[in-house]
Parts: structure tokens; C-alpha cells; sequence
């Protein structure tokens, strides 16, 4: 059993055969083998979660992640992210992937009440000052 700390996704699928039918139909889909479901196994996940799915994604609907934040019960703090213009293979990586990720950690980090890491001596820098920079 592990233990993370965070859970962090990108473009990921709720099953796979949902995700085979979404790339080769459902006729197909009907050989492929309910071998990952990601909706059964993230039920249990109590760290936060982040999910980051592009909404042009033409491989994996955003939808799919849609549906698998929804499962997140157990979670102490989730984020979904769909950026509009971001497919499967292209995305901005500062604004679709970098900046949101380092926001979410620093909210959940906050949400979770852990303290604040000083160990260069020199003043923390704020959200603000991060994104404002």
C-alpha cells in the first residue's frame, strides 16, 4: 500500500476501455479487457489530487477526467484543470502544466495546514510574489 503525498495526472483516462472506445469505437472496445480502471483505484486516494486535461484532447475526451475527479472521495483536496486550447501532445507548459501545478501545491499545502519550508534563511515568498514575478 502507498502512502503519496500528492496525486497528479495529466490527460488521464477513468478506464480503459473507455478509453479504447474513444480511440477505436465501441465495437472494438468490447475485446479490450477492464484491466486499468483509474475511477475503482483513485476512490481510495486520500492525498490531494490534480488533474490537468486539455479540452481539444482528440485521443482522451476531457470528459474522462471529468468523471474521475467526481470519484475522488476519499481526497483531502482536489483540482481539476482543463485548459482550453491544450490537446493530448501540445500544451503550454508554463500556463497549462507549471504555474497551475505550483499553485495547487501551494493550496494544498495551505488546506492540509503543512508549515511553510524556510531552510535558505531569507524571507518566503508569497503566492503573489511567485505569480507576480
Amino acid at each position: 500500500m502507498r502512502d503519496p503525498s500528492f496525486c497528479i495526472l495529466m490527460s488521464p483516462f477513468k478506464s480503459l476501455k473507455l478509453a479504447a472506445t474513444a480511440v477505436v469505437g465501441s465495437f472494438l472496445a468490447t475485446f479490450v479487457a477492464e484491466r486499468l480502471n483509474n475511477a475503482e483505484m483513485i476512490k481510495d486516494v486520500t492525498a490531494p489530487v490534480f488533474i490537468v486535461h486539455g479540452m481539444k484532447d482528440d485521443l482522451i475526451p476531457h470528459q474522462q477526467a471529468q468523471s474521475l475527479i467526481e470519484c475522488c472521495r476519499m481526497s483531502q483536496f482536489t483540482y481539476l484543470l482543463l485548459p482550453p486550447e491544450m490537446t493530448h501532445n501540445r500544451f503550454h507548459v508554463e500556463e497549462d502544466l507549471v504555474r497551475p501545478l505550483l499553485k495547487f501545491l501551494h493550496q494544498a499545502r495551505l488546506n492540509l495546514g503543512c508549515p511553510q519550508l524556510n531552510t535558505s534563511g531569507s524571507p518566503e515568498m508569497t503566492a503573489e510574489d511567485f505569480y507576480s514575478s
